[in-house]
């Protein structure tokens, strides 16, 4: 018998290469699926924007001070609606804090529980001026102990009804205030 040669590769050379065929098949069918269930499941998976800052409410007409505001905003991204059962923080490295905020309904924010649509959003004001002030207070209580390495750990979180978490980094403005209020009682 004859060695046939197609494309300068022997028969031999052919089986080996087919060999592989069954190889390729089977990692492509396994990576499609692992593609399909990412989508699948991301599909389910609530989407959010989740922000914290402090911001200036400027008033028309109104002599004085303007009022200082912590504003927690929550923006739906995804294509189902999200029920918000609360707001709250975390911080910490290994053993971790946790915190509910209460926050009450003004003109301007929101109450909780709350409903968004997609593309809806909520916000949530807390003034910065009650009492002591919120710094302060929000130092000297949830954050106390804590060293300013510790305060960067420091996250948002708005709870869904479903069980999902949507957490975020406070803006860098609104950590400093927090790291400056805790400092300025420690003096």
């Amino acid at each position: 018998m004859e060695n046939l040669y197609f494309f300068g590769l022997s028969q031999q050379q052919w089986d080996f290469i087919n060999g592989f065929a069954n190889w390729i098949s089977a990692i492509g069918t396994v990576a499609a699926v692992i593609v399909s269930l990412y989508l699948a499941l991301g599909a389910t998976r609530p989407k959010a924007k989740l922000s914290v800052g402090v911001r200036v409410m400027i008033t028309p007409g109104q002599k004085g001070t303007d009022t200082e505001l912590v504003v927690i905003r929550l923006v739906n991204l995804g294509d189902r609606p999200i029920h918000v059962t609360g707001i709250g923080w975390k911080v910490g490295f290994w053993k971790k804090r946790y915190a509910l905020q209460v926050v009450s309904p003004t003109p301007y924010s929101q109450g909780i529980p709350v409903t968004l649509e997609h593309g809806k959003e909520a916000q949530w004001h807390i003034p910065t001026d009650y009492q002591e002030g919120w710094f302060k207070y929000f130092s000297n209580g949830f954050l106390k102990g804590l060293s300013e390495r510790e305060m960067n750990t420091l996250r948002i979180i708005a709870y869904a009804s479903t069980g999902h978490e949507f957490v975020e980094k406070p803006e860098k403005a609104l950590i400093t205030a927090l790291v400056n209020a805790k400092n300025s009682v420690s003096d």
